[in-house]
């Protein structure tokens, strides 16, 4: 079955089961955009042939770019190009509407090449949740001598997805400095010296400028860190400023406005122009706001309060991507990873810049003036269509691209930071963070898991496609350990994938190796599933009194299988008898109810569940492994 298919069947009971959403799409662009442009084109005096080949013309473009859209799977970047595309062959002239088409068309064919070299990736079924409880299964619950603890996700994820999101956006302002330090001061440089009047001026200017901004990239980052921290002043702080920058913006819109801007339908861009910067204001302020509302939540706090521990090394990795070495010195500084991890974050700032500049821009293409023959209802129109169909669109695209293309350069760092065990084990001599897991799913995949859509319009790179990488940006109390994958011992051994250090070993140590790890470890994480070395793993935390410091995940694609986490509580509390078996199972049933589980804690004689309403989120694994470490 198609993606478009699937959208189909997926729709809500009022749509209509025989439109697709890219037909809608397309409907919807030839009804705002086709139809205006044709009607405006005879009011000004067009000729009956030119218009009759615009219009065939037009029209021939429309219907290419849905076939395209619908062969292409209606990925998402694909059918927001096709707005502007549409545009330009409505709005401009229709061969700027073929070339759009062309390139569109180059674009899908080497897409579709690069994927069929690449290994496919089957999505493992997500269980569905179970029908509701029976009646009188809570109170047979509450016979049962189980405590369970409930600890909703949903009331503490809420504030720390905000809080999070607005993190990614003080990051993109201090990506955006970096980027400028990188690119803006050099060039300055070059162009001045290629100047036989003022070589030395050119070269005092770039160099002033690249001085301040690596030293405003600085104080942000040192406010990203406070804020990181849960520091109250520092988001006062931020709070006063943002207020200060609404203020100045809207005296600025109150300044420039002029009624020749009103009657030309300019205004429109100088109101959008407002609307972005409010909102990039807002969404920096919002981790402030969060901070302070919620200064007296102890869990929310405590989550913040964790990072305290982390260090310069680990704040950078964290906060920013950069990779930093253990020992910083000016060879080390040379090496592949701090190299690769610095140009992947100034590539991520000049791709905020497309964001953070969108006002700016969009106030300067105010001015602008439009053509004499637009009455004003004309001017209104063509303001609004040019900037939801083509200014928006455009940058949203171009800045989705970029930081795409900067995740993964910060990939191939991380491949060159990659560390065996030994070698982990020996730069940090804290205690490990084990992880167990299922070789067939081998990181713990949670793409089922995806983050907010909010997040991923704004940064892609947020997006975080196993547990591993999860476990790498939330915990610092040690390196991360895993049992490599038996491939790994081959004469020509498979690269292990980036994230926890691998300890490779042969079949028949491995378990040896498993219980030496166990013993040693400050923390340990298992992937849950019903292979069985996963199940001898469980047995051996248990029978060996590692249960304290352990944190059971239920993987997203099984977090509504109910037999999977009455299972593992029939290990974990050594369960033989059935009818003490069916007392827990109702005891946690009624408890949980219809929601799903995502991961288990045993603390003090007490099983914390932690549970959501709904498929759980990326942010929500990563507050289920901050919430256990800090037990």
């Amino acid at each position: 079955m198609t993606q478009e298919r699937a959208y189909r069947n997926s729709a809500p009971n009022w749509w209509p089961r025989s439109l697709s959403p890219v037909a809608a799409l397309f409907l919807i662009l030839f009804i705002v955009l086709v139809i205006p442009f044709r009607i405006m084109a005879i009011a000004h005096g067009a000729s009956p042939g030119a218009f009759t080949g615009a219009t065939i013309s037009i029209l021939g473009v429309c219907f290419l770019l849905y076939r395209l859209n619908v062969r292409a799977n209606i990925r998402g970047w694909f059918v927001v190009l096709s707005i502007p595309a549409v545009y330009a062959a409505a709005c401009l002239a229709p061969y700027l509407g073929w070339c759009a088409l062309f390139v569109l068309y180059l674009v899908d064919c080497f897409s579709r090449h690069i994927r069929k070299l690449l290994p496919t990736q089957v999505q493992p079924a997500i269980r569905r949740p179970p029908s509701s409880a029976p009646r009188g299964w809570e109170e047979a619950g509450q016979s049962s001598q189980t405590r369970f603890e409930v600890v909703a996700l949903d009331s503490i994820c809420e504030p720390y997805g905000r809080f999070l999101f607005s993190g990614r956006a003080v990051r993109a302002a201090t990506a955006s400095l970096a980027g400028g330090a990188l690119v803006v001061g050099p060039s300055i440089v070059f162009w001045f010296m290629h100047d036989d009047h003022a070589p030395l001026r050119g070269v005092l200017a770039g160099s002033v400028l690249t001085i301040f901004l690596t030293l405003a990239c600085a104080l942000y980052f040192f406010v990203l860190r406070a804020l990181w921290r849960g520091s109250i002043l520092a988001a006062c702080v931020v709070l006063l400023f943002s207020g200060m920058a609404v203020i100045r913006f809207v005296l600025v819109l109150i300044e420039r406005l002029q009624p020749d801007l009103i009657v030309s339908g300019s205004i429109w861009f100088y109101i959008t122009g407002l609307v972005l910067q409010i909102s990039l204001v807002g969404a920096l302020a919002m981790g402030s706001v969060i901070i302070v509302k919620r200064r007296n939540d102890v869990t929310f706090m405590r989550i913040l309060h964790e990072n305290r521990r982390r260090d310069w090394r680990t704040a950078l990795l964290q906060l920013c991507g950069v990779i930093l070495p253990r020992r910083p010195s000016l060879m080390s500084l040379k090496s592949k990873s701090f190299v690769l991890s610095i140009l992947a974050f100034c590539i991520e700032g000049n791709a905020f810049t497309v964001y953070l500049q969108a006002p700016d821009n969009l106030l300067k293409f105010a001015q602008s003036p439009f053509p004499p023959w637009f009455s004003p209802v004309e001017g209104h129109y063509f303001s609004i269509v040019t900037i939801v169909c083509f200014v928006l669109p455009m940058a949203f695209v171009l800045t989705q691209m970029t930081l795409r293309g900067a995740k993964h350069i910060r990939s191939l760092a991380g491949r060159a930071s990659l560390l065996s065990a030994e070698e982990a084990l020996r730069e940090d001599q804290r205690p490990p963070v084990l992880f167990l897991r299922d070789f067939k799913n081998d990181q713990v995949s949670l793409k089922s898991a995806g983050i907010p859509a909010h997040v991923r319009l704004f940064d892609p790179a947020a997006e975080q496609a196993n547990l591993e990488e999860v476990l790498q940006t939330c915990l610092n109390i040690g390196p991360v350990i895993a049992i490599g994958r038996p491939e790994h011992l081959l004469l020509h051994p498979v690269r292990p994938p980036i994230g926890a250090s691998r300890k490779c070993v042969q079949d028949e140590r491995w378990q040896e190796v498993v219980l030496s790890l166990m013993d040693v470890a400050s923390l340990i994480v298992v992937g849950v599933s019903e292979s069985e070395g996963v199940s001898w793993e469980i047995e051996q935390l248990v029978n060996r009194g590692h249960c304290e410091k352990s944190v059971f995940v239920i993987p997203p694609e099984q977090c509504w299988n109910r037999y999977l986490v009455n299972h593992l509580f029939k290990k974990l509390l050594r369960v033989k008898d059935e009818a003490q078996y069916d007392r827990v199972a109702v005891a946690l049933e009624s408890k949980v109810g219809d929601g799903c589980v995502a991961g288990v804690v045993f603390r003090r004689d007490t099983a914390k569940v932690f549970a959501s309403r709904r498929l759980p989120s990326q942010v929500q694994y990563d507050a289920v492994l901050r919430l256990a470490a800090l037990e």
